[in-house]
């Protein structure tokens, strides 16, 4: 499987630190159905569309109470020259869902991908509308434990006509998972999207996130946070395209890299000519662990035109010496005050989520 990503060799800036001939190499991915699905364990407070195994599980989905107007994927009409894993799933999706959002929905959307252990290459297609000034939350995550090879991949096209989306990724520790994000999305006049994205172990992760800001007030950010280990990789691209005037965008992620794991991180903000009022962040923050451990940030700018409130930062540290014996000092052994200053480090990622969602990802990262 690994010659349909030649494309992704460090020849490439946006793949230089993430060579999937490399990474790929040796495994091979059965993209045959597989055997008896699993269940999951759903809750009264999420409208639940479930896939496995690249495809749609519909007795396991609430679809009759989502605007759905299709479960099968249609093409992009995206360039995704250098985006291959995209490329593979618009060409390879049997599954998807394609929501058309005019009113406000009272429940989170909550895409699940479970894991099969057969190392099972599974791909999924999906297109989000937002209009009539609405508000929504969709949820992707990922449930199961494997030991095996097994990848997922999916994109995800979202166009804001009017409206407000928050868009949640959560990938669990899963030992053996391959799994690739991506995300394009269009913004309007005043629509607004904020993206959450949390990874804590898959043994490959990629999070590519491309957004439009297109109209006067239309506003985008990005926050996420990553914890990995052993020699896990984990890579998040973010590229945020201000292409009219008052417009604003952030991106904020925290990492904590132990072992022999590698992080990479690379936000980018690009502002074209003749507009203003722009505002962009951009920050990074990381801890390693292990003097073996491995990040390569590079928070970005592009600007093009004078009127402008940007800013970026990325930082490369250890944990806090003299908070470590202040805690201990005070009678707390040192793997609680160890747990208690990595808790308080990945903190700041998640003040943006609502409540309700910020208390959904808290659960899930203790």
């Amino acid at each position: 499987m690994a010659e349909e990503f030649n494309i992704a060799t460090k020849q490439f800036e946006n793949w230089k630190y993430t060579d999937l001939a490399r990474l790929l190499a040796g495994i091979s991915f059965n993209e045959t159905e597989a055997g008896s699905q699993p269940q999951i364990a759903k809750t009264d407070d999420h409208y639940y569309v479930v896939f496995y195994a690249g495809s749609l599980i519909t007795e396991l989905s609430d679809i009759d109470a989502l605007p759905v107007i299709s479960s099968a994927p249609n093409k992009l009409t995206l360039d995704l020259q250098n985006h291959p894993l995209a490329k593979s799933a618009q060409q390879k999706a049997k599954a998807g869902i394609n929501l058309k959002i005019s009113k406000s929905l009272k429940k989170p959307i909550h895409l699940v991908y479970l894991l099969s252990a057969e190392n099972l290459a599974s791909h999924y297609q999906h297109q989000i509308e937002i209009s009539n000034n609405s508000t929504a939350t969709i949820i992707e995550e990922t449930i199961g434990t494997t030991q095996k090879a097994e990848l997922i991949n999916s994109s995800m096209q979202i166009e804001i006509k009017s409206g407000e989306l928050w868009h949640v990724q959560h990938q669990a520790r899963a030992a053996g998972v391959k799994r690739f994000n991506f995300i394009h999305a269009n913004l309007a006049k005043d629509s607004e999207l904020n993206c959450f994205h949390s990874a804590l172990g898959a043994d490959l992760e990629r999070y590519d996130l491309i957004a439009n800001l297109n109209a006067q007030g239309a506003s985008c950010s990005s926050h996420g946070l990553y914890s990995i280990k052993a020699k896990q990789h984990c890579d998040n691209h973010i590229l945020f395209n201000h292409n009219a005037s008052h417009t604003q965008s952030k991106q904020n992620f925290r990492g904590i890299i132990d072992e022999q794991a590698h992080a990479v991180f690379n936000g980018k903000a690009k502002i074209i000519k003749d507009i203003g009022q722009i505002k962009a962040e951009q920050f990074n923050h990381n801890l390693l662990l292990s003097s073996q451990a491995e990040v390569d940030t590079k928070p970005e700018l592009e600007i093009y035109s004078d009127d402008v409130a940007c800013s970026h930062g990325a930082t490369i540290g250890e944990l806090d010496k003299n908070a470590m014996f202040y805690l201990q000092s005070r009678g707390i052994p040192a793997e609680k005050a160890r747990d208690m200053l990595l808790h308080a480090f990945v903190h700041e990622p998640l003040e943006p989520l609502p409540k309700a969602m910020r208390n959904w990802v808290q659960k899930r990262i203790d």
